[in-house]
């Protein structure tokens, strides 16, 4: 039974799961010891994200609501503009005729 459990080809894994061991018990530590500012600073960057957007289309809807007012207003407020009908343009903008035979 010794033999298999001391034997080369796994000598590599049991050495690498003694490091996560190692890893997991001061990773836990620094939680304890630090308030896991580190392990939780993802948490904290979408929340922060979620919070400007929402602050932002909070206060943008009443300036948006006056630009669109505005747009509104200056496209009733100006003469419609008239195209010159070139030969070339007046082919782009005449009717098409469909051949029906």
């Amino acid at each position: 039974a010794l033999g298999i459990f001391y034997n080369l080809s796994t000598a590599q894994s049991r050495f690498q799961g003694y490091q996560l061991r190692q890893r997991a018990k001061e990773e836990m530590a620094n939680i304890l010891i630090d308030g896991g500012l580190k392990y939780n600073r993802a948490k904290r960057k979408k929340k922060k994200e979620e919070e400007e957007v929402e602050f932002s289309l909070s206060n943008n809807t009443e300036t948006q609501k006056t630009q669109a007012e505005n747009v509104e207003l200056q496209n009733l407020e100006q003469p419609a503009k008239r195209i010159k009908l070139t030969p070339r343009v007046a082919r782009w903008h005449a009717p098409r005729q469909h051949d029906s035979a």
